[in-house]
């Protein structure tokens, strides 16, 4: 009976020492000169950046065009797949590619390409993602909770100003309760901070 005792208070105390963290946070940024209802379609690219089973990929984008959708029920929306592979049976992958490099590392938006990129894909606009930052690391067995974080931005430019409408960085963060444990998996911390983003998705 002692012993069941000692068992339940040793539980107890390691329910409260060791609690899981699920958190996800977010910035964003809209750009106020944008008039509302000026893009009528959009382009969405795929989370650039981040290394995920196909179907974990699918599940990303599917609930980021879902959300878009939702939002702007009259938007015409090209979808990841669809987008991509405009772009690849084009002649403008290359520079596609090189614009979406220079973008990130610039935060400035090519207009002669994007009204290039408008041509290819149909669109006004392009929605597109990256993986910023992940952090991930096991427990130790002692004081270090296996964590994991990720940090992801998405931004939307208008293919006729090569303005950000909006851009959005979010957080998500998963800890263990118990300090052997493992990291958490990448794609669960990911949806916690698409699951923020979801929500912060702008009317057009």
């Amino acid at each position: 009976m002692a012993f069941m005792k000692n068992l339940l208070l040793l539980f107890a105390v390691i329910s409260i020492a060791g609690c899981a963290v699920n958190k996800g946070t977010i910035n964003s940024y809209n750009e106020p000169t944008y008039e509302g209802g000026t893009i009528k379609s959009i382009a969405i690219f795929s989370l650039r950046g981040a290394q995920f089973a196909p179907s974990e990929a699918r599940t990303v984008n599917r609930e980021i065009t879902r959300a878009m959708a939702s939002k702007n029920p009259n938007l015409e929306i090209i979808p990841p797949s669809e987008a991509q592979r405009k772009i690849n049976s084009s002649d403008f992958a290359e520079r596609w590619s090189d614009f979406v490099e220079d973008y990130y590392t610039s935060g400035l938006a090519n207009q002669e390409i994007l009204a290039q990129a408008s041509e290819v894909l149909g669109v006004d606009a392009i929605m597109q993602g990256q993986l910023l930052r992940l952090y991930q690391v096991d427990g130790d067995g002692w004081t270090q909770k296996g964590t994991t974080r990720v940090t992801v931005s998405y931004s939307i430019l208008q293919t006729s100003t090569a303005k950000t409408v909006w851009e959005v960085s979010a957080d998500g963060v998963k800890r263990n309760a118990l300090e052997f444990a493992e990291a958490p998996t990448v794609i669960d911390s990911l949806e916690l901070a698409i699951d923020k983003i979801k929500v912060n998705i702008p009317k057009l």
